[in-house]
């Protein structure tokens, strides 16, 4: 099929005017010597380049997903990581990179031949913006990994669900060596955070409920909850899916083994029956050396199903011996703990607690109580009850590491919680050394109290990951917003007659090879290499010869065609002609001057 006349019109060779220009001679002065038939096709520049217009959209593509790759509550961070997360962000830098050169030297092109503000001029900010936009790369590359110490979390199901008795009556393991199953180990393991915590007692009490270590919750200022747990089957198989520094955060509604100071015992303490009948249950006051003048004491009392047990504790002046016990209600050592006595109501309840779970430990975050009663069924068997001689001078060495026990830290704010710390450590301790045969021996009943499936459970996986920062983001946007900086410059400077496709071969394909005679002394001021690689459109161009024109490029195809160009523009004031005219007759005009 023939060819229409009009787009045989549109692809029809051209001919071009060339003009001679002799040494020492005005450019716009010189005659029209030859007419020379293309055969290239002219075009219409485009106000953009569709390969721009990729190259930016592709490189926001990018910054796109760089910003869902560090969000921090989406699955696709927590699961990439840390280490994912930097190989991810730094393929998504290099593809920038890559699309946007090419727009960033056509760029610098236009602004050269325009104004020549980079090789015309060698001061220190030219050279500071070659050097920037040479260096950026690297220094991106390098900066988004200093961004670290961040995390990204995700709510995520258990990955057991088939493990239903996964909460209840437990006790960390240490590492691979499980804990000692010993009342005593587990009291101070359970009691020393709190002991360590409250070891200055000019800090005011806490005004919200404050976790120690991994169960112990201080409600309020009489009040203290010794939080069931997730057992320690259940962390270890978590803290096997654990790397690094990852976490996971366990929320759940669990019992608790409460501890509450009764502020209306002293209606009792004259009660001669009410202490008849105390003595007359568990039998003894144990009290153990406790200070300077001080014993500590405490009496076990009854337990109820409805109400759980009660205790009374208390700083006395006491027998002088390490251990005591007494069942004498009207001898002197019971009547002067009867004036310093504290009731305390030890009860199972209903509270909720969150836990961090990382490699190596388990830690009580937060939680609160209700004041919900559970089964209080437990508390009635008297194998559960703490063997105070054993727990006595346990309790009491803790309580020295916070008090001197003087009439001055008496009147501590920390006392009371102390107490129902220590109180409640000492029977959550023993209930925790005998559940297995508790468990056993009562069956259904116990073991539905002290080994039970989580209830209202949430689970939050952490993980580090980079840390998100406005920097960061800004950093990620550098070269897609410089890509459209380029861009707004390709519209305002439109009309410079620069684009793809018009380079060295243009320059070269416009000259008279007649008038080639006329720059042949310039074959002396240049490397034969280099003007080889000149004639075939390589990397370098070397001109010198004359003071103005003593530079010498380096390999740089790019630099040598801004060198070009800029010399195009600069002929511009000598007339208006066709732009391969003004190539060669600047050339030739500089390099015979």
């Amino acid at each position: 099929m023939a060819p229409s006349a009009s787009s045989s019109k549109k692809d029809a060779p051209v001919s071009v005017p060339m003009r001679l220009v002799e040494p020492g001679h005005d450019p716009a002065s010189a005659e029209e010597t030859t007419t020379v038939t293309s055969i290239g096709i002219p075009r219409n520049k485009p106000m953009w380049e569709k390969s721009d217009l990729a190259a930016i959209a592709m490189s926001f593509a990018c910054l796109g997903i760089a910003v869902a790759v560090l969000q921090r509550n989406r699955a696709v961070s927590w699961r990439l990581g840390f280490n994912d997360q930097i190989i991810v962000i730094g393929f998504l830098l290099s593809t920038v990179q890559f699309v946007t050169r090419k727009i960033d030297s056509t760029a610098f092109l236009i602004l050269e031949s325009r104004w020549g503000i980079f090789l015309s001029y060698t001061g220190l900010g030219c050279r500071t913006i070659i050097a920037l936009f040479t260096f950026l790369p690297l220094a991106l590359s390098v900066g988004y990994k200093r961004f670290t110490g961040g995390v990204s979390s995700v709510l995520i199901s258990s990955p057991w669900p088939a493990y239903s008795s996964s909460y209840g009556v437990s006790v960390p393991s240490l590492g691979d060596f499980g804990a000692f199953n010993n009342s005593i180990y587990y009291m101070i393991t359970s009691y020393a955070p709190f002991a360590s915590a409250t070891s200055n007692l000019s800090i005011p009490l806490p005004d919200t409920l404050t976790a120690y270590g991994y169960n112990t919750l201080l409600l309020d200022s009489q009040s203290t909850a010794m939080l069931d747990m997730p057992t320690s089957e259940y962390t270890a198989k978590i803290q096997e899916k654990l790397q690094g520094n990852d976490f996971w955060t366990l929320e759940a509604t669990v019992n608790a083994t409460g501890t509450r100071y009764n502020t209306t015992f002293d209606e009792l303490k004259k009660n001669t029956e009410f202490w008849e009948d105390t003595i007359g249950g568990p039998g003894y006051l144990y009290s153990t050396l406790s200070g300077e003048g001080f014993s500590l004491g405490y009496l076990e009392g009854n337990a109820t199903l409805h109400d759980g047990l009660y205790c009374l504790a208390g700083l006395f002046t006491g027998p002088r011996s390490w251990i005591d016990y007494n069942s004498n209600i009207t001898s002197p050592d019971f009547v002067s703990f009867q004036s310093t006595a504290m009731m305390f109501n030890i009860r199972r309840e209903r509270c909720s607690g969150t836990w961090q779970v990382n490699r190596t430990a388990i830690n009580l975050m937060g939680g609160m109580c209700t004041g919900e009663l559970t089964d209080q069924f437990i508390l009635t068997d008297r194998n559960v009850r703490p063997f105070w001689f054993e727990a006595l001078p346990v309790w009491s060495t803790t309580l020295l590491t916070t008090f001197t026990i003087n009439s001055e830290d008496l009147l501590s704010a920390w006392l009371i919680p102390a107490f129902t710390a220590g109180i409640g450590g000492g029977n959550w301790a023993r209930i925790a050394e005998q559940r297995f045969d508790v468990m056993a021996y009562w069956g259904a009943r116990v073991t539905n109290e002290l080994l039970y499936p989580p209830s209202d459970e949430t689970i939050t996986a952490t993980t580090a990951t980079l840390k998100v920062t406005c920097p960061l983001y800004l950093l990620l946007a550098v070269q897609p917003l410089l890509a459209l900086a380029m861009l707004i410059i390709f519209t305002v400077l439109y009309t410079t007659p620069i684009a793809k496709g018009f380079g060295l071969v243009s320059v070269l394909s416009g000259v008279d090879k007649e008038s080639l005679s006329l720059i042949s002394g310039a074959v002396g001021s240049a490397r034969g290499t280099e003007v080889n690689m000149l004639a075939r459109e390589q990397n370098s161009m070397v001109l010198q010869g004359s003071k103005q024109m003593q530079r010498i490029l380096t390999k740089s195809k790019t630099l040598s065609l801004f060198f070009v160009f800029n010399l195009i523009m600069r002929a511009q004031p000598y007339g208006k002609t066709e732009l391969i005219v003004l190539k060669l007759e600047i050339t030739l005009y500089f390099t015979a001057e």
